[in-house]
């Protein structure tokens, strides 16, 4: 196990630590409440946050603390709105959907060569 998850399960067990199920929506709340002084979340949660004028603060970490994420996504069999479910993976690959995540800091995934 590694350290941060075992800091992590001693902080649940004696009170310090708050593991979230769903941390883009818990941690934002958590903060507000006062139940939590610090969470880590998406920065666009971060920034939607603050522009929806919340008492969040947007703290970046280092870039060598950071870790990358790979979101992927298809199209189901049967959707519903096949033309839509389509359309998607073309769109979230547009340069205007492209300048949207990118607005968050937000990188498109480029396979390794």
């Amino acid at each position: 196990m590694g350290r941060s998850l075992l800091r992590a399960k001693t902080g649940v067990a004696n009170g310090t630590t708050i593991l979230t199920h769903i941390h883009h929506h818990q941690t934002p709340l958590f903060l507000m409440q006062g139940l939590a002084d610090a969470g880590v979340t998406w920065k666009s949660e971060a920034i939607f946050q603050e522009q929806a004028g919340h008492p969040i603060e947007d703290i970046s970490i280092p870039a060598e603390d950071k870790t990358t994420a790979i979101y992927a996504g298809a199209v189901v069999k049967d959707a519903a709105h096949p033309a839509a479910a389509k359309a998607w993976p073309s769109f979230i690959h547009a340069p205007k959907a492209l300048a949207i995540f990118e607005s968050s800091q937000f990188k498109p995934y480029t396979a390794a060569k």
